[in-house]
């Protein structure tokens, strides 16, 4: 039998979330602390290096990979311009960032990051559809970039001759499967009953874990949030002028 959320007082209520967030943050500590305590070994290790690195490489190495996060804000903010919304340099910088690194540390095939946009979006008074088709072109940019290196290095490298036999054909395989995977995502987006089935997964989702809470059984996705990332994307294809800065900053 399950219970009735709104039968629940407010304080009880509150408590729960409370002890819920507290819980998790205690949980989020201590597998912080295992990790650690577990490779503590190789953080002495790493630590050691450092007396040895040369400075100048490493200056460098440190310059590059601050352009690189810097880019990366300005990959996200012509996204954001290519949709028809103003994003400041600073700002989708931290936010796109702070998505790499989720997006590294949880394997969600690049979806992750979408929520952190979405919350930065959400202050900013930004409709979260918007904000959401402008990450998705950030991201299927940033695919179609590393599929057009990676056909450079495979070209390059065979006519070379050091990438022969097995290696070549993997290469063409790994290659081929992703030019498919960005033919299928087009083409999803394009027809919008598509868009309306990929975009009412997440609320299924999030009904069948309500419910295992007693709460609502079935949670009715809004038409309208699937509706206006296919009107951008149909925008987009008549004008993609903008998606082509965006894919400057990918590549």
């Amino acid at each position: 039998m399950q219970s009735n959320p709104a039968a629940i007082p407010a304080s009880r209520r509150e408590f729960r979330v409370t002890l819920g967030r507290s819980w998790f943050r205690w949980v989020f500590v201590a597998i912080a602390f295992g990790f650690v305590w577990t490779r503590s070994g190789d953080f002495l290790a790493s630590i050691a290096v450092f007396p040895q690195l040369r400075v100048m490489p490493l200056a460098i190495a440190l310059g590059l990979s601050g352009l690189a996060i810097v880019n990366r804000g300005a990959l996200n903010r012509a996204a954001h311009q290519a949709i028809g919304m103003d994003a400041n340099l600073g700002s989708m910088t931290r936010v796109s960032a702070a998505a790499y690194a989720l997006n590294k540390m949880v394997k969600t095939g690049g979806l992750g990051g979408v929520a952190l946009f979405v919350r930065h979006g959400k202050s900013k008074n930004r409709p979260a559809p918007d904000v959401a088709g402008a990450y998705l072109l950030a991201a299927s940019c940033s695919q179609v970039a590393l599929l057009t290196v990676a056909l450079i290095a495979i070209i390059s490298a065979s006519a070379t001759g050091t990438l022969t036999g097995g290696w070549l054909i993997g290469a063409l395989i790994v290659a081929g499967t992703g030019a498919c995977a960005l033919a299928a995502a087009a083409y999803v987006v394009g027809d919008i009953k598509l868009v309306r089935r990929v975009c009412a997964v997440p609320y299924r989702i999030r009904s069948w874990f309500t419910s295992r809470r007693g709460g609502a059984l079935h949670a009715v996705p809004d038409p309208g949030q699937a509706d206006r990332i296919h009107a951008l994307a149909c925008a987009l294809r008549q004008s993609p002028r903008p998606v082509l800065v965006v894919f400057a900053h990918a590549f």
